[in-house]
């Protein structure tokens, strides 16, 4: 089995490559894009604890500057004096630093810096975990202030320009978060630093906040872990998919593999099939374009190979055309089988160099569907010749069987079969039906003076005779039986038929045959009964060769070689 030209399909061994291939790629794809993930995640929790932590500090700076505003604002709180609120030697330069109530109870100035100082110390003896504070400049009044080196760093950087410095530190082991804000000196600042040489606007130190961050990196650890373990579950699923998938799709591969090996072993099985048949196989869909053919279809119809390396039928269909001996009755056929897909045909076709084709066509199915059609084309050109032959031995056997023999003219079985259906004939159209009926005089006397082969020579040569005088088409000149001749003459009338009857009598004594036995003549003679009849419907045959008998009888008792006739209507 042939087909067109078409892809093949890549080798399963193939698609199960590409597919291994594909789904590590994917793996590793996948892997890379949630580790990327996990990674921003990581970064993205480290950056929120980052800027959390400097939200908290920077609340705490804020609400430290909104006492210390408050408190600036008032020129400073008065407050009891005790042991842990002594006075501030270091605002003794201050009228009224110390004052006593008419009650006689001591009150000293607190100012901001003092009031903070205590606030964090309080804080820090009572174990809070709230950020601790620190006032700390370059020039610090009080020498307990001075910065530490982180926050000398932080103050440099502030004389650069900067105005607020964060920094993730470890202190004694535990994490915190630093962050200090630049002080701008203001008006209500000078009453306690004005000896310090500052003004307004100037900056004179920071307030450094160290704000604890282990519960923040607990939580942010927390949360990281919940997104690594978030991720790693998908990166698992992920995976999970992808080996599902890649090895559903090495199954069906493996499962397409089998079928396609099932289906070659098929096409194997049907393709030696179409090759062993002696007919020619022509597969089409259901728009006429090639989908198939046996090597004998091109060999019945001499196709070049070009034309069958394409799919449409134009090419096949007009050099099949070219063949056929009536190629329009050829194509609407094949136009009509299109038209009607349901449609089947056998029929044959004769082809111009006098082969004969039988042409099979039927509808092609899948399931209950249509899908093309299959031709079938079987070379019966011998079978015909063989039928022909048959026909014209058979005909020859017809022939033979309505002729005698001896004169080659029609016999009693052929004037039987004839002489029925023209009496009916007659019948229907009215017209006359004449008959003669013939006898050779003293035949037997003929044959036992010059014996039996001159007898059938004579009977050969008055059979001739009488098919000369009978010459039309209609006419049915035949032997009787013996020496008796029978002729039918239809549509003749009683003048036409006595015409020729008295030809044949005439003919057969001008034969000059020699008889010397015979008492009428010295020369072969002949009787002959005419009757001409108008057939009746329900009437008989069988009457009107009785009636000629009783004429020739009529001839035969007066006299012999004569002619007598009657008319019977």
């Amino acid at each position: 089995m042939n087909q067109p030209p078409n892809k093949k399909s890549s080798a399963p061994h193939d698609q199960v490559h590409r597919i291994s291939t594909y789904a590590w790629c994917f793996t590793i794809a996948w892997t890379l894009l949630l580790l990327a993930s996990a990674v921003l995640a990581v970064r993205g929790n480290n950056e929120s604890l980052i800027m959390l932590a400097q939200s908290e500090a920077r609340t705490a700076i804020d609400r430290d500057i909104v006492y210390r505003s408050w408190g600036s604002s008032h020129g400073g709180v008065y407050a009891p004096v005790t042991v842990n609120n002594p006075p501030n030697p270091y605002l003794k330069h201050i009228p009224e630093r110390d004052i006593s109530t008419p009650a006689g109870r001591h009150l000293t100035l607190i100012n901001p810096a003092y009031m903070t100082r205590q606030v964090y110390e309080l804080a820090k003896q009572n174990g809070s975990s709230v950020a601790s504070g620190h006032l700390t400049s370059l020039n610090p009044i009080r020498p307990e202030n001075a910065p530490d080196p982180w926050e000398r760093r932080a103050l440099e950087s502030f004389e650069k320009g900067s105005r607020e410095i964060s920094e993730m530190v470890q202190v004694e082991g535990k994490p915190y978060m630093r962050l200090m804000r630049a002080f701008v000196t203001e008006e209500s600042c000078l009453k306690c630093h004005a000896a310090q040489g500052y003004k307004t606007g100037d900056i004179r130190g920071g307030m450094c906040i160290t704000l604890p961050v282990q519960q923040l990196i607990s939580t942010t650890r927390e949360q990281i872990y919940n997104d690594l373990a978030t991720h790693g579950l998908i990166w698992l699923l992920g995976l999970g998919m992808t080996g599902l998938g890649s090895r559903q799709l090495i199954r069906s591969a493996h499962s397409q593999k089998q079928s396609e090996d099932d289906l070659s072993s098929s096409l194997s099985l049907l393709n030696a099939t179409l090759e062993s048949t002696a007919d020619g196989i022509l597969v089409t869909n259901n728009n006429g374009h090639i989908s198939c053919w046996n090597q004998k279809f091109i060999d019945l119809w001499h196709i070049p190979e070009e034309l069958m390396n394409t799919t449409v039928p134009y090419p096949v269909t007009n050099h099949i055309k070219a063949q056929v001996a009536r190629p329009e009755e050829f194509f609407d056929k094949v136009m009509e089988l299109y038209d009607d897909p349901e449609a089947s045909c056998v029929d044959t076709l004769a082809l111009t160099d006098g082969r004969f084709f039988r042409r099979f066509s039927q509808p092609q199915r899948i399931g209950t569907t249509v899908v093309g059609r299959v031709w079938s084309f079987d070379d019966i050109t011998d079978q015909k010749k063989a039928e022909g032959a048959l026909e014209e031995s058979n005909r020859k056997l017809e022939a033979l069987s309505m002729t005698d023999g001896l004169t080659g003219i029609a016999n009693r079985r052929c004037f039987d079969d004839t002489l029925v259906p023209e009496y009916a004939r007659h019948a229907r159209s009215g017209s006359q039906l004449s008959l003669i009926m013939l006898d050779i005089d003293h035949f037997k006397l003929f044959n036992d003076c010059y014996g039996h082969i001159a007898g059938d020579e004579c009977l050969r040569q008055i059979g001739q005779v009488i098919a000369g005088c009978a010459v039309r088409a209609a006419d049915l000149p035949a032997r009787y039986g013996g020496e008796e001749f029978i002729c039918i003459l239809p549509e003749t009338d009683s003048v036409g038929a006595h015409a020729i009857a008295e030809k044949i009598r005439r003919s057969i004594q001008e034969l000059g045959i020699p008889h010397k036995e015979s008492p009428v003549a010295g020369c072969v003679t002949a009787s002959l009964g005419v009757i001409t009849a108008t057939c009746r419907a329900g009437g008989s045959a069988v009457d009107i060769v009785a009636q000629a008998d009783a004429q020739l009888y009529r001839a035969k008792s007066t006299g012999r070689n004569r002619v007598v006739w009657e008319l019977r209507s």
